[in-house]
């Protein structure tokens, strides 16, 4: 599979804000969101105020590109969100969200 940039990453994330590709949420997501005291409207910001994290990893056991999300919350709350893209079925999954220092 051919690498992602982390221009083609975000522009993954633009077509995510625009419901180009869907979002849907992992059962880990959901479960960690609340035992880490976040809620969609953390992700929602993420993806529209945060930057890329490092390069966009190929996960051939997923079969999509996993895409590191990091900045501050509504609160002020340090967090990464991380999505697997699936670039054949033009749908990301937030596989979890996790808060940083």
């Amino acid at each position: 599979m051919k690498a992602l940039s982390i221009e083609e990453a975000e522009g993954l994330v633009e077509l995510i804000k625009l419901a180009v590709i869907s979002l849907k949420y992992r059962e880990h997501y959901e479960d960690r969101e609340w035992e880490r005291d976040f809620d969609r409207q953390d992700l929602f910001y993420r993806l529209h105020h945060g930057r890329i994290d490092g390069e966009p990893e190929y996960d051939p056991e997923h079969g999509n590109f996993k895409i590191r999300i990091s900045g501050a919350t509504t609160e002020g709350r340090r967090a990464r969100v991380v999505l697997g893209v699936r670039l054949d079925q033009r749908v990301a999954y937030v596989i979890t969200i996790i808060g940083k220092g």
